[in-house]
């Protein structure tokens, strides 16, 4: 019985030993009598948005907008190709892992979804709200209806130095979680970003804060 965590983070070879790292303390949860084990599907492209937009380095591949959002939207769908391409992605993603899980003998059971993204949509907190409601819902429809979401703040600093947008989202955040059944808050906003606090760059949290976040 294998318990699936898809991730909501970038997907590159840098971070795939830090996933089997979790994956194995996971899995270690379990007695060894039960003969379950943990996994991690980790799927995304930063900078990229939840919201009716395809703007940054990575619009070519879409947005994560979800199916009952795109059709809330309607005619204001920005780009019926690309919409929702992401959230299409991760799904077809997710499926394929678990097809290939059953094919070595495994019955998959999914629980959760890390969701570590809005950092793109900071300008906009009540309509990504309103987007990550049917988000919420799609993924349940599509993925399990016992799904648990857990959602990770962006830091206040994010962009370099702490804004009042910033800390509007992370509010947003809040409420976002609190009105969301089987939800729940990665309280991550005050681990700061920028390279006085050893970070790469002013979008990115350090090694440290990210070891210290994921504790």
């Amino acid at each position: 019985d294998w318990r699936l965590v898809t991730q909501g983070l970038g997907r590159d070879a840098s971070t795939f030993g830090a996933e089997l790292g979790m994956a194995n303390v996971l899995s270690s949860c379990y007695n060894a009598e039960t003969g379950k084990k943990a996994a991690i599907v980790k799927f995304a492209v930063g900078g990229t948005s939840l919201l009716n937009s395809l703007s940054g380095e990575n619009s070519g591949l879409g947005n994560w907008v979800s199916p009952g959002y795109e059709a809330a939207l309607g005619s204001a769908v920005s780009d019926p190709e690309r919409t929702g391409n992401l959230y299409d992605s991760l799904i077809a993603e997710v499926q394929t892992r678990i097809s290939e899980l059953e094919a070595m003998g495994y019955t998959v059971n999914i629980r959760a979804l890390y969701w570590m993204q809005g950092e793109a949509d900071i300008a906009k907190p009540s309509e990504y709200a309103r987007a990550f409601g049917y988000l919420a819902e799609d993924l349940r429809s599509d993925l399990s209806q016992e799904l648990d979401l857990y959602v990770g703040e962006i830091s206040k600093t994010f962009g370099g130095s702490e804004t009042s947008a910033n800390t509007a989202f992370i509010a947003e955040q809040g409420k976002i979680v609190a009105q969301t059944q089987n939800c729940y808050l990665i309280e991550s906003g005050d681990f700061e970003i920028g390279p006085e606090y050893g970070s790469p760059d002013t979008a990115h949290w350090s090694g440290e804060a990210h070891y210290a976040i994921g504790k």
